[in-house]
């Protein structure tokens, strides 16, 4: 399908996530909205549960910047690469086969449940076993920070918060996109309690509305969809302010 400017998206039949932006236009209309009228040419976006990799096109074909993705499943890690070929954004991404966590190991990961695959303490017959490292490692061994960091791992976002403490306080890092729906509660994670965390690294929760090109702080995270945090407010207001418009489906953001 045609994607937003020149950007294309391959996308089947069954894709609950994905084929949401062939009707929506952009299927996180909120959270891809603010991504491209945020980053820059050059910032750096880490892409964590890329899935096949929209956020990933968005930021590297249409805002030229570098992605890291990380994808654990090996069959949607495939569509993911297919994507970044067909948009010819391989020297402005770096692609992992891998699931982020605290720490580097070998789990337990579901298949055949699209976008809400996710890391099990058993070994089923609808699992494989996929490998994990943390941001921490991926930082130091690439001498690089996100400017952007979106968590999307169905309910193991503590533990991707965990194995990034070395950098979350860097201002290098300006914004974070993460899911904190309620998935936690099967790893037995406190929601509250990473939201609390990343408020200690010095970022605000806030709403961003396309339209308006405006952020608005609040205090809480969003309990049903992605919560948007930003260290600099006044920063990213901005950025978004000075940043190209995009055509979506019949409206102009």
């Amino acid at each position: 399908m045609q994607f937003i400017n020149d950007s294309v998206l391959l996308v089947e039949k069954g894709m609950t996530g994905a084929t949401g932006n062939i009707y929506l236009g952009l299927h996180e209309f909120y959270d891809m909205g603010f991504l491209l009228h945020f980053l820059k040419k050059e910032d750096v976006f880490f892409d964590v549960g890329a899935n096949i990799g929209a956020y990933t096109i968005l930021a590297s074909k249409v805002c030229e910047a570098y992605s890291y993705a990380f994808e654990p499943s090996k069959t949607t890690f495939e569509k993911l690469s297919n994507n970044v070929f067909l948009n010819r954004i391989n020297s402005r991404t770096k692609l992992f086969n891998l699931g982020v966590s605290s720490k580097a190991e070998t789990v337990n990961f579901s298949k055949g449940f699209d976008t809400v695959n996710h890391i099990t303490s058993k070994e089923l017959e609808y699992t494989e076993k996929i490998e994990t490292t943390s941001l921490n490692l991926i930082c130091e061994e690439n001498s690089i920070i996100p400017t952007l960091l979106k968590i999307d791992v169905e309910g193991f976002e503590n533990e991707v918060i965990e194995g990034s403490d070395q950098f979350l306080r860097n201002d290098q890092l300006q914004a974070i996109i993460i899911e904190l729906n309620g998935s936690g509660q099967r790893y037995g994670f406190d929601e509250e309690k990473i939201h609390q965390k990343i408020v200690s690294y010095g970022f605000t929760p806030c709403l961003y509305d396309p339209m308006k090109r405006t952020i608005t702080p609040t205090t809480t995270k969003n309990k049903k969809d992605n919560t948007l945090y930003l260290k600099d407010i006044k920063g990213a207001q901005q950025r978004v302010n000075a940043s190209n418009s995009y055509k979506i489906r019949d409206i102009t953001i």
